[in-house]
């Protein structure tokens, strides 16, 4: 998240995140720059741009579609080549008839589907699927293979006559929605003036326990600071971690900023990596 304090008072908040954002989140959002994955995740997250200004009516394109995700520009020159990409979440799989032809995502949705984008395409199924170069379709055909598919799976054996999954099933658990996650700890970063950085990262608990005479977690997550290779390379986000604090601490009133950082500079990160680097406009990465 990214704080912008004009003499105005006005604050601009950005919020970078998987998924999650596009589900079970009641979030309005001005604008939207969407990672594809799949046609029913762009819909979902279609629905949080002005989600509570249904009067407004759009004069210029306010969501923006990535011409690839991350899993494409890792393929490189061999992007749509026997690959799938949009995987976890999307419906693409590799070497089945579900494998995608082509992955640039101009060609994958209309400009029907795009002008402007509701959820008519999940819904209403054309009359002769595409799978391999329509994205809707995709869904269409791998939903339809797991309903009406001879061979019994998870879903299907739920109302055939002779299953009792009904009654001693939990489909969740068979085909969970998520894959399950590795064990997280939580991390809360305080004002140190000891600290070169200003900050000390502490375990929550401890944080919220004893404050700053808890023992820091320095040596296993640490400030980084990264000079850029180039003089003209710079960031876009210039608003430091202390700055978005002092921001916030004005907004609530707040006389001090460690109350506000314990509310708000927290982090989960998988206790398996071997420590975690840390720059205020670059976020988390694994250590050494």
């Amino acid at each position: 998240m990214a704080v912008n304090t004009s003499p105005q008072k006005h604050h601009v908040f950005i919020v970078l995140a998987t998924p999650v954002a596009e589900v079970g989140r009641d979030h309005d959002y001005d604008w939207a720059i969407v990672e594809p994955s799949s046609m029913r995740s762009i819909i979902q997250l279609a629905g949080r741009v002005w989600r509570h200004r249904p009067e407004k009516q759009a004069q210029t394109p306010n969501i923006k579609i990535m011409a690839a995700n991350i899993a494409a520009l890792k393929l490189g020159n061999n992007l749509g080549v026997g690959d799938a990409v949009f995987t976890r979440p999307g419906f693409e799989e590799a070497k089945t008839p579900f494998l995608l032809s082509t992955h640039n995502v101009e060609k994958l949705i209309s400009e029907e589907q795009l002008r402007p984008i509701t959820a008519i395409s999940r819904i209403t199924k054309p009359n002769e699927l595409q799978p391999k170069t329509q994205l809707a379709d995709l869904e269409h055909a791998v939903m339809a293979s797991l309903f009406t598919n001879p061979k019994r799976n998870v879903v299907n054996a739920y109302w055939q006559p002779d299953s009792a999954s009904q009654a001693c099933v939990h489909l969740q658990r068979i085909s969970p929605f998520r894959e399950q996650a590795q064990k997280q700890d939580d991390y809360v970063c305080l004002p140190d003036d000891n600290a070169e950085s200003g900050f000390s990262f502490y375990a929550s608990e401890l944080a919220w326990a004893s404050g700053s005479d808890a023992a820091t977690v320095n040596s296993w997550l640490r400030f980084t600071d990264i000079q850029p290779c180039s003089t003209v390379v710079k960031p876009w986000l210039g608003e430091s971690l202390g700055g978005a604090l002092n921001a916030l601490a004005q907004q609530l009133g707040e006389d001090e900023l460690k109350p506000v950082a314990l509310r708000y500079a927290t982090v989960c990160l998988d206790e398996k990596a071997k420590g975690w680097a840390f720059h205020p406009l670059l976020g988390f990465w694994a250590g050494n």
